[in-house]
């Protein structure tokens, strides 16, 4: 099994503009939160989407590891 971690770096600017792209706007976000009350990857968007606002430059890290059962790659 092939072990592969992906990482992700931007800032504030970047993820908000990941969040438009995904939600449209932070009010069509907050509308969809409160419709679908319990579900946690929206709130912790609204809440980073609200932060990130404030704080544009600052950089953010994202990680993803994925696990492959078959090697498509030859090592020599």
């Amino acid at each position: 099994m092939l072990q592969i971690t992906l990482i992700r770096k931007t800032n504030g600017v970047g993820l908000i503009k990941f969040f438009k792209e995904e939600y449209g706007s932070i009010e069509k976000l907050e509308k969809k939160f409160e419709e679908k009350r319990g579900n946690m990857k929206m709130k912790l968007d609204l809440n980073d989407w609200k932060y990130f606002l404030k704080n544009p430059d600052e950089e953010v890290e994202d990680s993803e590891t994925v696990f492959i059962k078959k090697s498509i790659f030859r090592i020599k």
